[in-house]
């Protein structure tokens, strides 16, 4: 299965469709974008030129049947020989007071980010 590089969000809001439904077990490619949207052609491109609605997109959720995993001893144990440690984090949080959704472009003029790894530190 394959998310393409063309589904996308701005903003994260509960009226945002799933792209699509994951059975357990399945391998998904998710194709991206880098944080301009591919705006950014030429090295010396002007920042004026970019069109800021179309920053920070944010790949379109999917629904997925998940298997729980035990977290125990700072690792997730996914069977008995492979274990990956934990390491808490909140990447990003985009929080949009006025519309009450998640935003994905920081340039937004009533929102803002805050990437939380420090809080962690």
């Amino acid at each position: 299965m394959r998310i393409s590089r063309d589904a996308v969000v701005y903003a994260m809001d509960k009226s945002n469709s799933p792209v699509m439904r994951v059975p357990a077990g399945t391998v998904v490619t998710f194709e991206t974008v880098d944080a301009f949207g591919g705006q950014v052609r030429e090295t010396d491109q002007p920042l004026a030129a970019l069109d800021w609605s179309r920053v920070n997109p944010a790949t379109r959720v999917s629904t997925a049947e998940v298997k729980l995993v035990p977290l125990r001893d700072g690792f997730a144990h996914f069977s008995e020989h492979f274990h990956v440690p934990l390491k808490p984090i909140i990447e990003v949080i985009g929080v949009d007071v006025v519309k009450g959704v998640s935003i994905a472009n920081p340039r937004h003029a009533d929102g803002a980010l805050l990437d939380a790894e420090a809080f962690f530190s």
